[in-house]
């Protein structure tokens, strides 16, 4: 006996989600917190340790959420001008101290370094204006892309070739 096409395709997908449920059954997501406060939208979110206590907290720019080891934020911090807004973010460590820190690309063309110390999260003053315009529709990269030790931003959008600002040891 021949099955129409269309009970193949039943069949084939029953034992599909009877195969793939099995394979996930094994998490649970009891206790769960919904974090539903200023920050979240649009954007894109990244979890890192920011605070380096072993735990991913999660930033949704320019609200970072830290985790209180448990799964629950422990407080809010605002890094950098909430009313400014933002087309791209990264997250590396620019300075070589081993902690995570973040790069942003705004809105109207400016980038800002926020370094990641002792005391938070503290913008760099540059010593001479990074820019990339326009900014709509870039995205930012953070890697050493000349292979000398030190982390370099990197810029793709409207203006077609790829745009870097080689990182210096200072």
């Amino acid at each position: 006996m021949k099955l129409p096409l269309n009970s193949l395709y039943h069949l084939f997908f029953l034992l599909f989600s009877l195969g793939y449920n099995h394979l996930c059954s094994a998490q649970t997501f009891d206790h769960g917190e919904v974090i539903n406060g200023p920050g979240f939208g649009y954007g894109a979110v990244k979890a890192f340790d920011a605070d380096r206590d072993g735990d991913l907290d999660i930033l949704s720019f320019p609200y970072l959420y830290f985790n209180d080891g448990h799964g629950r934020k422990e407080k809010i911090i605002v890094i950098g001008d909430s009313k400014k807004e933002y087309e791209d973010f990264s997250i590396e460590d620019i300075d070589g101290d081993k902690d995570k820190d973040i790069v942003v690309l705004y809105k109207n063309g400016d980038i800002a370094v926020f370094l990641n110390d002792t005391k938070g999260f503290n913008k760099k003053e540059q010593k001479k204006e990074v820019t990339y315009r326009p900014s709509e529709y870039a995205n930012l990269y953070l890697y050493d892309a000349n292979a000398d030790g030190i982390c370099d931003i990197i810029i793709s959008g409207l203006r077609g070739v790829p745009v870097a600002y080689i990182g210096a040891a200072n």
